[in-house]
């Protein structure tokens, strides 16, 4: 069985008025927050008038990143649009971290739970004890995909893909993980 060594979640929900966060490092939330922020300012140009719409059917992201991709933990984690009571966009991130990124391996099943758990979270405003629950519980070892990176299954505008590298990507890269388009850096290559 995978259990997180260590895990939390940091971003905007829709039953939330502003930030939520917990578990992770301030290393950990200062490199997401940076790169959340840099990647929103890149959306609207990249994408147009329509990029709200766009956001609000985004695909989950997963990823799996060696120490140094975002701080220096490894993380293993689920990335999706979310937003705040208000309707400003932001995304919402759950994810275990670890010294190394071999002792987060085994945690494809686990990943698949908090990824569930956080949805119903970002859709359907269930409670943040129904994702501590899921953060908290051992799940069936299961190996992640080839290595270190970023896969998604798809969504409306946005077929299955991955994208590396195995770091947090360029904000001029974040219009690529909303939607597909002709200068997209993400390879359609399912993992």
């Amino acid at each position: 069985m995978f259990t997180a060594p260590e895990a939390g979640f940091f971003g905007k929900l829709p039953a939330q008025a502003d930030f939520v966060h917990a578990g992770l490092p301030a290393t950990v939330i200062t490199a997401l927050d940076l790169w959340c922020r840099e990647s929103l300012l890149a959306l609207a140009p990249a994408i147009g008038p329509g990029w709200r719409d766009a956001w609000m059917v985004a695909p989950v992201w997963h990823f799996w990143l060696p120490p140094g991709g975002c701080g220096p933990h490894a993380l293993l984690g689920a990335w999706m649009p979310g937003m705040d009571r208000v309707g400003r966009c932001y995304p919402f991130i759950a994810c275990a971290y670890a010294p190394t990124a071999a002792a987060l391996a085994g945690g494809a099943g686990w990943l698949e739970q908090v990824s569930a758990a956080a949805l119903r979270c970002v859709v359907e405003d269930a409670g943040l004890d129904t994702l501590r629950a899921q953060m908290a519980r051992p799940a069936s070892t299961h190996a992640l995909p080839a290595g270190p990176g970023w896969w998604t299954a798809g969504a409306p505008g946005r077929r299955p893909g991955v994208m590396g590298p195995a770091t947090l990507p360029s904000p001029h890269m974040a219009a690529d993980m909303i939607v597909d388009n002709a200068s997209s850096n993400v390879s359609t290559e399912v993992r």
